[in-house]
């Protein structure tokens, strides 16, 4: 029986599954070689799918700005030049076409946390790579740690966009008018 493109797919991303549950993954932490191989081969095959670019700020204030102007959360991208994971997940998880297309409506900031200290410690930041969802009000959403394939990302993505979503809807409805 031969296996098809997406049945090898499925049996990687099952692979990984159990690999996350058993080993922590992150910058400074061993891996196996094999897990890396199947890591690899699993974010090369997602990759393969058309890649949407996403437009980094490199301003963690800017960004946040930003964000509150324009009503759409942040998704922040902590990392060290030198992590292999933080790397890995710059070819692949960001270049992946759902990610990509979620990106869109979020506020997407780049911490290069070698340069932006201050801004890890004000954000409880000491493992890289990190992702935190915030709020344009910059209430955290969602807190990441460790490399993060693409599936995961876009569905703490969506949660995120609903999570901002119904709490601007309980504002509109809540809100008093300022003339009466």
């Amino acid at each position: 029986m031969e296996l098809t493109e997406e049945m090898k797919t499925r049996n990687i991303l099952k692979l990984l599954i159990f690999a996350a549950i058993l080993l922590p993954v992150g910058c400074g932490t061993e891996r196996s070689p094999s897990l890396l191989s199947a890591i690899s081969q699993s974010e090369t095959l997602k990759a393969e799918r058309e890649p949407e670019e996403i437009v980094f700020i490199d301003d963690f204030v800017a960004g946040a700005r930003t964000a509150a102007d324009q009503s759409r959360p942040m998704l922040v991208f902590f990392m060290l030049p030198q992590c292999a994971g933080a790397q890995q997940m710059m070819q692949t998880t960001f270049s992946d076409k759902e990610v990509g297309k979620l990106s869109r409506r979020f506020v997407c900031v780049l911490v290069d946390s070698s340069k932006n200290a201050t801004v890890c410690e004000e954000r409880n930041v000491t493992g890289f790579p990190t992702i935190l969802l915030i709020s344009p009000q910059g209430v955290e959403i969602q807190r990441m740690s460790g490399h993060q394939n693409a599936d995961h990302l876009s569905v703490q993505m969506q949660v995120a966009l609903q999570s901002t979503a119904s709490h601007m809807s309980t504002t509109v409805r809540g809100a008093v008018p300022l003339n009466r």
